[in-house]
């Protein structure tokens, strides 16, 4: 947490863009959802076809990213910056190793990463 506590300082010091801290608990990121994601009178349906979000800077660890990879796949993201990119790439390479070997028949694969 110390170092997304680190990222918001610098993006408040350093920008006046709005930004948000995505995470803590399930019950938590839920308020921040219900406060936080969408201006007064906007449904969520309208935020996601206009991508209008109250935020422009969302923070998070990879591991709530992938826990809430459904909600957080829904705005449009001009950038994306992991912190930690190497365990993204971990994460895809068995993603993708796994997706090739149900929907492929190969007796044998060889990965060269």
């Amino acid at each position: 947490m110390a170092t997304i506590d680190h990222w918001l300082h610098h993006v408040n010091s350093l920008t006046s863009f709005n930004a948000i801290v995505w995470h803590g608990t399930q019950t938590s990121r839920d308020l921040i959802r219900d406060n936080e994601f969408y201006f007064e009178g906007i449904t969520k349906t309208m935020a996601k076809t206009n991508n209008v979000y109250k935020f422009e800077v969302l923070l998070t660890t990879f591991e709530v990213l992938l826990q809430d990879v459904e909600l957080l796949s829904k705005p449009f993201w001009k950038y994306l910056v992991i912190d930690e990119a190497h365990r993204l790439k971990v994460c895809l390479y068995h993603y993708l190793q796994h997706t090739i070997n149900a929907h492929l028949n190969i007796e044998q694969a060889v990965s060269v990463v």
